[in-house]
């Protein structure tokens, strides 16, 4: 009572209302200020990023899967006029926390910093769309704070390999996730992305334009991808994990897919650190010398993929070590080299 009697004693006198008004008029400013400081501490490339929700449908006996799709288009005062016509697209599989916002940045700065660049390598970024392409933020607690590790390796685990982990499901059978995801990847996501989110036309987006980067167990996922469906041309693999799943090998090496791969011009590039060569070794106190390399054998198993895919007609560019990098940091350093990679593809067209 004593409020509202408060508010009517303001507005009953002219003073009052002014008065009212400027209070009203401060307390509007300072949250716009705020919300200004909030968007400014943003990295201006991004800013031009949007996440979209996505559920693969249940499928043989699996439940739904929810996606997070993220996608960041060339930046608008420096794209290309005809973009949206002969697009360029990048898909970064497993995108948090890292891929897609190294992807995006890296693409922002190069459209930036070559605005009037016609025939090369760096024009082709005035066309190029970002599309990230991973599980939901909420199945392993990812948000400005954090992430949930454990979860997120847990999901990468079921989801990827092309047999099951044994951490997950043991017998080592052929992995009905990773079959799903694959599927779901080529079938739903990329008629989604870019009918609806991207409006491109139909037939702007051919293989030749499109691109798939993965990293460690991603990387067998985009290989999974090479060997199932023609839909990419260009694969920009990071240490790719063949070690621990070395059977596909035999798939490339004997399966009809890798020569149908080969016939559809596929291109692959492979990048690993330099520092994986050192493995898994540990000190004198127990304690990995190198904490973020995985296997002891990744380089060799890279290598063994790269021979495998030549030996069947696929044009590979690698294996590619990447000086001071191991296995975990090796990342950035993939963003950059594949992403011009796939520039230098396009723009020798």
């Amino acid at each position: 009572m004593t409020f509202r009697w408060l508010i009517e004693a303001l507005f009953r006198f002219p003073a009052s209302r002014v008065l009212l008004a400027a209070l009203l008029s401060a307390a509007i400013l300072r949250a716009l200020r705020a919300a200004r400081c909030r968007i400014l501490s943003i990295s201006a490339g991004a800013q031009r990023t949007k996440r979209h929700h996505f559920v693969l449908p249940r499928r043989g006996g699996l439940p739904a899967l929810p996606l997070d799709i993220q996608v960041a288009g060339p930046p608008r005062k420096h794209a290309a006029k005809d973009a949206a016509d002969h697009p360029l697209i990048l898909y970064v599989l497993d995108p948090e926390p890292l891929l897609f916002g190294m992807a995006a940045l890296f693409s922002y700065a190069q459209a930036g910093y070559y605005p009037m660049a016609e025939g090369n390598a760096e024009a082709q970024f005035r066309r190029l769309f970002v599309v990230g392409v991973g599980h939901s933020s909420s199945s392993f607690a990812l948000d400005a704070e954090g992430f949930d590790s454990t979860k997120l390796r847990n999901v990468r685990r079921r989801d990827f390999p092309p047999w099951d982990h044994p951490a997950i499901r043991p017998g080592g059978g052929s992995n009905p996730c990773a079959a799903r995801f694959v599927e779901g990847l080529v079938d739903e996501v990329i008629p989604y992305v870019e009918g609806q989110l991207l409006g491109l036309r139909p037939g702007a987006a051919t293989p030749e334009r499109r691109c798939l980067m993965g990293a460690s167990y991603s990387a067998v996922v985009a290989l999974q991808v090479m060997l199932a469906r023609p839909a990419f041309k260009h694969f920009a693999l990071g240490s790719p994990s063949v070690c621990f799943d070395p059977a596909i090998l035999e798939d490339v090496r004997t399966g009809a897919a890798a020569g149908a791969a080969a016939a559809s011009g596929a291109r692959v590039g492979i990048w690993v650190g330099a520092r994986e060569h050192e493995g898994t070794k540990k000190g004198p106190d127990g304690k990995a010398l190198v904490p973020g390399n995985v296997h002891d054998k990744m380089v060799e198993g890279c290598r063994d993929l790269a021979e495998a895919l030549r030996d069947r007609g696929v044009v590979v560019d690698g294996v590619h070590e990447l000086p001071g990098e191991d296995h975990g940091t090796m990342k950035p350093a993939l963003v950059s080299r594949g992403l011009m990679w796939f520039a230098q593809g396009r723009a020798s067209v």
